[in-house]
C-alpha cells in the first residue's frame, strides 16, 4: 500500500488492515510454481459492489509459470469495509477461466427500511461477514484467498 505521503507498506493478510481513503494498493503476481495459472482478483465493497481488478481491461488472466512479475493497482475506495478476493486456478489448455463477469454495481442504501439495502439486511445480508473466503481445505487445482481492509472516511 502506498499512502498519500508516498510511503509503501505491506498489508498483513491475517487481519483487517486500516487504509486511508484513496491510497494505492499495488498487487504483484508471479507464477513460480510448476503449472500455468488462471488468476482473477475481484474487489468487493460493503455496498455489495464487485469490481474486477485483475485481469485489467479484458486482458488474459493466464499467468505462465516462470513468468516475470505482473503488477496491477487498485485505489482504496469507497470508504468502509472492503475485500480483495484472489481466485487462483491451475490453467487447463484451451479453457480460459476469467471470473471478471461477476462484476456488479453496489446497492444504494436508503434511509427507509423498505429500500433494497434494508430488505437485503433483513434477509441476512448484513454488512459484515456475508462474503467470506472459502473455509476448509483447498482443492489441489484451485485456491481462494481474501484480503480484508477498512478504508477510512474521505477527507473531501
Amino acid at each position: 500500500m502506498r499512502s498519500a505521503t508516498g510511503r509503501w507498506s505491506s498489508l498483513d493478510g491475517h487481519q483487517s488492515a486500516q487504509i486511508p481513503f484513496n491510497a494505492e494498493l499495488s498487487i504483484q503476481l508471479q507464477d513460480t510454481g510448476p503449472d500455468d495459472l488462471n488468476v482473477t482478483i475481484l474487489a468487493l465493497d460493503d455496498h455489495f459492489g464487485i469490481a474486477p481488478v485483475y485481469p485489467p481491461d479484458r486482458q488474459s488472466n493466464l499467468l505462465r509459470r516462470g513468468s516475470a512479475p505482473v503488477v496491477t493497482s487498485v485505489w482504496a475506495r469507497p470508504s468502509g469495509a472492503n475485500e480483495l478476493v484472489f481466485i487462483v486456478e491451475k490453467a487447463r489448455s484451451g479453457q480460459a477461466h476469467d471470473l471478471s463477469y461477476l462484476a456488479q454495481p453496489g446497492v444504494t442504501r436508503g434511509v427507509d427500511d423498505q429500500s433494497l439495502g434494508g430488505i437485503l439486511a433483513r434477509i441476512g445480508f448484513s454488512p459484515r461477514g456475508t462474503r467470506a473466503g472459502v473455509s476448509g481445505e483447498d482443492s489441489q487445482s484451485a485456491s481462494i484467498r481474501v484480503l480484508r481492509y477498512d478504508v477510512s472516511a474521505s477527507t473531501q
